[in-house]
């Protein structure tokens, strides 16, 4: 196996909440997350925490591919499903393409939660 790419981020948790009280945060969710992972995520007692560690994840996976959120716009693309703290990557579109001309097997990713921040790892594995 080989390291395709390490990506890190590191996201402040008030940042979701303020998005999710804004009127428009309907539309925030969906220029970030798929139907599914809203659907999923809004029906959790947690939903801002989800919510925050599921970007935080999707930061480091794109910023992994060597690209951020200036330079890749489509991060529903990259879906995030949390099973407890086991983490899912499923890429679709346009990044699922760049991950097989990358030829990456597998993602690998992990997180952590402070207080006030979440810090998220993702290694590219081919």
């Amino acid at each position: 196996m080989k390291v395709k790419g390490i990506g890190i981020d590191i996201f402040e948790k008030k940042r979701m909440k303020a998005a999710l009280s804004r009127k428009t945060s309907g539309k925030i969710l969906q220029k970030i997350f798929s139907a599914s992972e809203i659907a999923a995520f809004k029906r959790s007692p947690g939903k801002e925490m989800f919510f925050s560690e599921s970007f935080a994840l999707k930061e480091a996976v794109i910023k992994a591919f060597g690209a951020g959120w200036t330079a890749y716009t489509r991060f529903p693309e990259v879906r995030v499903k949390l099973l407890g703290k086991k983490i899912k990557i499923v890429l679709a579109g346009e990044i699922r393409e760049i991950a097989k001309k990358k030829s990456v097997k597998k993602i690998v990713c992990d997180y952590s939660v402070s207080p006030r921040h979440i810090v998220a790892v993702a290694v590219l594995v081919g």
